[in-house]
């Protein structure tokens, strides 16, 4: 009640992930390296399941400043959901029917700003 702030513990190393037994999808058959980052919540309120999110990147996690870096990406991750929400589905910018590229870039630009505006109303506390 009333908290605001949660401990995590977080690691980070190199994993190499190998594709599945059965093939399905066009996809090669050797494993390739990426690096996980786990976080998890260490004392979430009783009653409730701890916040656990595993992560995989391309970008180099070889220390506790790369790893706290690589999450604070995916944190950022639902914001960005939400713009691409306000475009979908405020602008309706997969309804566009422009033909030419050179008339569909600057309406996805002015309807990026309209998502953004509408994206920012969204977020006020007044709204």
């Amino acid at each position: 009640k009333g908290r605001t702030q949660a401990e995590f513990a977080i690691r980070g190393g190199a994993v190499m992930v190998h594709p599945p037994h059965f093939r399905a999808g066009d996809h090669g058959r050797d494993p390739f390296a990426l690096y996980l980052v786990s976080v998890t919540e260490q004392h979430p309120p009783k009653g409730e399941k701890p916040i656990v999110w595993l992560l995989l990147t391309n970008e180099p996690v070889l220390s506790l400043e790369d790893a706290w870096r690589v999450a604070g990406w995916y944190e950022k991750r639902w914001i960005v959901e939400e713009y691409h929400k306000a475009m979908k589905t405020g602008c309706g910018v997969e309804d566009l029917q422009f033909t030419a590229v050179a008339r569909l870039e600057p309406m996805i630009a002015m309807l990026s700003a309209v998502a953004l505006t509408l994206l920012d109303a969204s977020r006020r506390p007044d709204a």
